[in-house]
């Protein structure tokens, strides 16, 4: 009886594990934005140039400006595409300053250069 008890013991601990795991993952990307949860009802909000690079995780999410952003990119420091966009990306009004690009960033030579490298279908 003991061993049985130890048993469904650990196997209720291990499915709890499993359940806060997932629940953590869930949040990660959740977590890189402002608010949100990518869906086209509450795209992902996007205030600051760190949630904006991390548009490139999940290309094909919903998300939405809530602020003014300034990249301060220079040819030291040149901004590389967020790839392949199928997403919807809603400017909101505002605006995206400071995208310095070069043909020598690094990346894929066919890449292409702006925002995002290509817009696939839907994007």
């Amino acid at each position: 009886m003991r061993k049985v008890t130890s048993v469904l013991l650990a196997f209720v601990l291990c499915t709890a594990l499993l359940c806060i795991g997932a629940a953590a993952a869930d949040s990660g990307a959740a977590g890189k934005f402002a608010g949100g949860d990518g869906s086209e009802t509450t795209p992902y909000q996007i205030a600051t140039a760190e949630q904006l690079k991390a548009v490139e995780k999940n290309p094909g999410a919903h998300y939405v400006l809530i602020a003014d952003i300034d990249l301060e990119g220079s040819a030291d420091d040149p901004w590389n595409p967020i790839g392949k966009f199928t997403g919807t990306f809603d400017g909101n009004g505002h605006t995206i300053s400071g995208l310095y690009m070069n043909a020598n960033s690094p990346g894929p030579a066919d890449q292409g250069l702006g925002l995002f490298s290509y817009l696939g279908s839907g994007g």
